[in-house]
């Protein structure tokens, strides 16, 4: 017992320390074990902003990039504040989702970050649903949940501040005329 506290101590360094051990031993992904998958984890922690990731369909993008990765940089800072923006406000709950539901569920993590994550979320935590988004224990009061979720299209948040993630802005379906282009690159500016 004497050593729990020092080893949840190194696992926690562990992790924030590096964004693949996260993913392998906290959240358990171990199927992104290609060298591939391994060169986009190191680039997600060494070099996060100001890209654009093309990672062809059903590589994991959505996964490490927006949701494992969103988790990671809360649990390391939670006075950060992320808006998962999609091209419609339904896909980026659905990100939102599988976040909520790994701060809710994951009992190793909460463990581990028992100062960032509540025990039970749903009660204790001052926003916890996908419509509003979610707030982790931070010490700032700000009108910004610590995750929140929009839509490009129909429900960008506005009057907000986030260091932003993009996911799937532009779908087949958005830029089949002119005019579809044209509204989507002025969302998108907006």
């Amino acid at each position: 017992k004497s050593t729990y506290p020092q080893l949840i101590g190194l696992i926690r360094k562990a992790s924030e320390t590096s964004f693949l051990f996260f993913v392998f031993f906290i959240l358990g992904h171990s199927y992104f074990h290609t060298a591939w998958h391994v060169a986009r984890m190191y680039e997600l922690q060494d070099n996060p902003d100001m890209t654009l990731d093309l990672w062809p369909r059903e590589t994991g993008k959505s996964t490490l990039g927006t949701q494992d990765y969103t988790m990671w940089k809360t649990l390391k800072d939670p006075e950060c504040v992320t808006g998962i923006l999609s091209y419609n406000k339904s896909l980026a709950k659905s990100h939102l989702f599988a976040i909520k539901t790994a701060f809710e569920s994951n009992d190793l993590m909460k463990k581990i970050w028992s100062d960032v994550l509540y025990e039970k979320p749903d009660r204790e935590s001052p926003r916890w649903s996908l419509d509003e988004g979610i707030i982790v224990k931070r010490k700032s009061v700000r009108k910004e949940g610590s995750i929140e979720a929009g839509g490009l299209i129909d429900g960008m948040p506005t009057g907000k501040h986030f260091d932003l993630v993009f996911d799937d802005i532009v779908t087949p379906g958005n830029i089949g005329t002119p005019e579809q282009i044209e509204k989507t690159s002025e969302m998108f500016q907006m």
